[in-house]
């Protein structure tokens, strides 16, 4: 069952549903959809899942086929629920803003323990402990703040027009109250059924938009980088040059291994801290690399 066929079943249940005195879909309509779904499956009983899919599906076709009859405005401007929320929404946006983000600073004076990228990299790393420790814990802890952002991801698509009725002129009296109850009811529905995949594609995206960003704001560094002389330095008022060295090689030095360099000793450092400085070019590097 594909999520056309399982739109289809949920936008009926919510029409039969609005319309309990068969004002719209008469009784008969519907037990004559009944009779034909059960009629195609005869010979298995209806608690298995196999079965049961097949019968909804096959009554959903019935009623179906009568609405496409009587009521082509909703047949054919029906879009359906769609789980699938296109990356691009979210990819293309993080991107731009990451070029136009000055990674390295408003000076050419990168200081190593106030690195924009920092801010990126511990949003990295929530959003990782945000996807691996509820499953570890057995609670959602994330759960209620992406249901938000998916609500939100559907107002806007509603807001483009790519929402249920992208077409659809309504008629006017009691059909047009009728088919809006039956919308409201059948995104009750809906949710219910796709906000486990929603919630899941939610937690995608926002991979993607912080990847996507760490791109924008890298290839903005190395372009920077080509035309200026950036210079790596460090202060601190409580800590000394050991102890920035510490925090730095827990942070630095796994990106320090995998570029091949070893990572600089803390008498390096020394040599940074304002008003001294070096080249900020290893460093580029291996922000670049822990961020990405």
């Amino acid at each position: 069952m594909n999520s056309q066929q399982i739109s289809r079943i949920l936008l009926i249940q919510a029409l039969e549903q609005s319309d309990p005195e068969g004002r719209y879909i008469s009784h008969s309509t519907r037990q004559r959809a009944t009779q034909h779904a059960r009629k195609v499956v005869p010979d298995e009983p209806l608690s298995s899942v196999e079965s049961s899919i097949q019968f909804f599906t096959n009554r959903a076709e019935s009623i179906w086929n009568f609405l496409s009859t009587s009521y082509p405005m909703i047949t054919d401007s029906f879009r359906g629920a769609q789980a699938t929320i296109p990356f691009t929404i979210m990819a293309i946006p993080a991107f731009a803003v990451g070029l136009f983000i000055n990674g390295l600073g408003t000076t050419q004076r990168v200081n190593l323990l106030n690195f924009p990228l920092l801010i990126l990299l511990l949003w990295n790393m929530g959003t990782y402990a945000g996807t691996i420790l509820p499953p570890l814990l057995g609670k959602d802890l994330t759960g209620p703040l992406l249901r938000h952002l998916a609500k939100g991801f559907v107002a806007v698509a509603e807001w483009l027009g790519k929402g249920l009725w992208p077409k659809m002129s309504l008629p006017g009296g009691a059909v047009r109250e009728w088919i809006l109850q039956s919308s409201e009811q059948f995104m009750h529905l809906s949710w219910r059924h796709w906000h486990p995949v929603i919630i899941s594609r939610v937690r995608f995206l926002l991979h993607i938009g912080s990847a996507c960003l760490a791109l924008g704001i890298i290839l903005s560094m190395y372009v920077r980088g080509l035309v200026l002389d950036y210079q790596a330095t460090w202060e601190s008022t409580f800590l000394s040059a050991t102890q920035v060295h510490t925090v730095l090689n827990g942070l630095l030095g796994p990106a320090a291994w995998l570029l091949g360099f070893p990572f600089p000793p803390a008498e390096d450092l020394v040599h940074l801290q304002a008003p001294g400085h070096g080249s900020a070019a290893p460093w580029i590097h291996m922000w670049a690399l822990t961020a990405f």
